[in-house]
């Protein structure tokens, strides 16, 4: 029953409704619209933030003051706010933040922050690309759910290298999220980040609130876990070294100059493994047997049956680590735990397949198995007695000091590697040796090289076995003497070999250890509860 009313210009409020069968309330009269003067800039408008105003009342999106608080992941408590878009960084309250774990992030997450501390920080580099020349730079960061990595490019990533330092804890907001490619990534995480002019990185400066992150994100897997792990998988192992050899400077086949350390490490498993250092890592690492290092994301490989390789970067070792497994290894090396340990490396035994032990087998069925699959090896554990030593011809060879083949010449003139074109006036002796062992089913002949020789013949090195011999007959041929009768339990690999156009099975030791009698108790008690 009342005329409808009357149109407001734009920016004015609607009239206020009556109620059906009453008087309009009286209007007040209509301001014309400010306009300004062509060519001069409109009047100030309050600010407002796109994402969220950065009022005390955690703030409304669009600027609403009236709309309810932002509840996104980027608001901060008594805060609020939304992330700027501009290039530079937004500060803001860093310590009181609202955060996701590192494992909770996943691509469809529009608005996330995470507290990390910064794990590893890589060299910032030029890349060119159709579109031109542009920086880029990643860093790893973790907590206590994991670790991932962060990639940033161009003004990004110069803007954030300054900012950032190993060890340093940060809040990052923002990003895109997307798969990892496990090919270059070593993180954890299924994801990385690519950070973007949205992304905010804030260093956290409250040591309280620092102090709370871990300083590393390990997932430790034992030794033996290995053995059963496919090649090219990585790895975070924590364990003891045994050995630790010399910085290696060798050109690879692509030309680039490497650089690289070997050491052997075991673990309260009861096994050991070679492990290689590469780049950075090999020459500044300081380690000697009996101290503990974990490694994060070590790449596990073929190379010698089964071997754990750094990053090529060289990051992820840490030597003394602060972690509670560290002091039970350090408890079971002291104690000689690492002394009787079964290696999954082959060392310089030579051929392929791995060392892992398929299980407990007497001279009688190893000889008797199926080496039906000329490609494959039977790794198998003997326990067994020494019998004698092949005398036929020298138990070691010399050899060249940086490629180990077998070089010629002799000490009155000089040496020459064929295979890698060394000369030099002092060679080294390797084991090559060979002897046969017994035990309740029957004998069989075993071939010992220079990784596991040295064990079986009271610790003398190849070295040290031909200078004996050069001096003392009778004290050389005492150390095999005193070497027969040991009983010890081997890991042997079988596999058929082609020796002048003829097949035959070789078994190869790649492992000693002396024989623990309380764990042979105990495995037997367990065989004999399992026929019961």
């Amino acid at each position: 029953g009342h005329p409808p009313p009357q149109q407001q210009p734009y920016g004015h409020p609607p009239p206020a409704q009556a109620n059906y069968g009453q008087p309009l309330p009286q209007q007040p009269p209509q301001q014309p619209l400010q306009q300004h003067a062509y060519g001069q800039p409109p009047p100030a408008m309050p600010p407002s933030n796109p994402y969220g105003a950065g009022a005390a009342n955690g703030g409304g999106m669009y600027g609403n003051q009236n709309a309810p608080p932002n509840r996104g992941m980027g608001a901060s408590a008594g805060g609020g706010g939304g992330f700027a878009r501009s290039g530079g960084p937004v500060h803001r309250q860093q310590d009181d933040a609202q955060t996701l774990p590192i494992m909770g992030l996943n691509p469809y997450l529009n608005r996330w922050c995470i507290r990390a501390r910064v794990t590893q920080k890589g060299e910032k580099r030029t890349y060119h690309n159709a579109r031109g020349e542009g920086v880029v730079f990643s860093f790893t960061v973790c907590d206590e759910s994991g670790d991932i990595r962060v990639t940033a490019f161009n003004e990004v990533a110069q803007r954030f290298y300054d900012q950032l330092a190993e060890g340093c804890v940060v809040l990052l907001r923002n990003g895109q999220i997307k798969a990892a490619n496990q090919k270059f990534n070593t993180a954890s995480s299924p994801h990385e980040i690519t950070a973007g002019f949205s992304t905010e990185l804030t260093l956290v400066t409250d040591p309280s609130v620092a102090s709370q992150v871990p300083k590393m994100s390990y997932n430790f897997v034992t030794i033996s876990d290995l053995a059963g792990r496919e090649a090219d998988t990585k790895a975070d192992v924590i364990a003891v070294l045994t050995s630790v050899g010399d910085v290696v400077h060798f050109t690879s086949k692509a030309g680039r100059e490497m650089v690289k350390r070997v050491a052997n490490i075991a673990d309260d498993s009861g096994y050991g493994i070679e492990l290689t250092l590469w780049n950075d890592a090999a020459p500044n690492f300081a380690g000697q047997p009996g101290d503990v290092v974990a490694m994060k994301s070590a790449r596990l490989t073929e190379w010698n049956g089964r071997s754990l390789a750094t990053q090529f970067d060289g990051s992820g070792v840490a030597l003394h680590p602060d972690e509670p497994r560290a002091a039970q290894l350090k408890v079971w090396a002291d104690n000689g735990g690492a002394a009787s340990v079964v290696n999954l490396s082959t060392g310089g035994s030579g051929g392929g397949g791995g060392a892992v032990p398929s299980g407990r087998r007497t001279t009688a069925e190893i000889q008797a198995g199926d080496f039906s699959d000329k490609d494959t090896a039977v790794v198998s554990e003997l326990v067994a007695t020494v019998l004698n030593f092949s005398r036929g011809r020298e138990p070691f060879y010399t050899a060249c000091p940086q490629c180990k083949k077998k070089v010629i010449g002799d000490d009155a003139q000089s040496w020459r590697c064929e295979a890698c074109s060394w000369e030099g006036d002092q060679c080294v002796r390797r084991y090559v040796a060979r002897f046969s062992a017994a035990d309740q089913d029957g004998s069989m002949w075993l071939d010992s090289f220079d990784d596991c020789t040295p064990q079986i013949l009271g610790g003398r090195s190849a070295d040290e076995l031909s200078q004996l011999k050069d001096a003392d007959q009778n004290a050389y041929d005492a150390v095999f003497a005193e070497a027969v009768f040991q009983r010890l339990a081997l890991v042997v690999r079988s596999r058929v070999e082609e020796w002048q156009g003829e097949a035959r099975v070789k078994h190869t030791v790649v492992s000693v250890r002396n024989l623990d009698y309380a764990q042979e108790s105990r495995a037997l008690l367990d065989a004999i509860r399992q026929h019961q």
